[in-house]
């Protein structure tokens, strides 16, 4: 489990996000997401909120840390979208089994592409195929086999299955109800 940290000292008081920190620790908590634009306490001092927590506890913490740079002068972006600003600029893109997808506008939306597919029972959504980059299926709902050249893997929900798209590969619904998927690809 992760604790997030976005609001600490910014929409939450300091005192109260000590106290929660404390709470987090004491649950066995070691996992924080964290940011330097986060809020005013902001990243180099997040694990600094309660040295009573850490010290108490905390035998060691994983922290996932964004870091930002300010805006330039004149920039119209913001670095921290807790100063009121948005921190990038966003397109919306068409995604199979989505009603919205945002992709910040400074990325190219081919090299990352993702969609939902529902397949019935007994049918797949299309023939083995290759492409290039590397692919992940995740299963949302029901039960399928993933064909990677001529093995065969069984998935069921909430787990998934990363493959060198380069290779022959495809999915069948060999459960009994419709199947549900999230694709992933990303592309070299």
């Amino acid at each position: 489990m992760c604790l997030g940290t976005m609001y600490m000292g910014w929409r939450m008081p300091t005192d109260m996000s000590m106290r929660l920190l404390d709470q987090y620790v004491e649950a066995s908590g070691s996992f924080l997401d964290t940011a330097n634009i986060y809020g005013r306490i902001g990243n180099e001092r997040v694990g600094g909120l309660s040295e009573k927590s850490w010290a108490s506890g905390c035998k060691s913490a994983v922290t996932a840390a964004i870091y930002s740079s300010p805006a330039k002068s004149g920039s119209s972006t913001r670095a921290s979208s807790n100063e009121g600003g948005h921190p990038m600029q966003f397109s919306e893109v068409q995604v199979k089994g989505l009603s919205r997808c945002l992709v910040a506008a400074s990325l190219d939306p081919k090299k990352l592409r993702f969609h939902i597919t529902e397949v019935e029972a007994g049918n797949c959504s299309h023939a083995a195929h290759t492409h290039s980059g590397v692919e992940a299926f995740y299963m949302l709902e029901g039960h399928s086999t993933v064909e990677v050249e001529d093995e065969c893997y069984p998935l069921g929900p909430n787990e998934a299955i990363v493959v060198d798209a380069s290779r022959p590969h495809g999915i069948f619904n060999s459960g009994t109800t419709r199947i549900k998927y999230m694709v992933i690809i990303v592309q070299d």
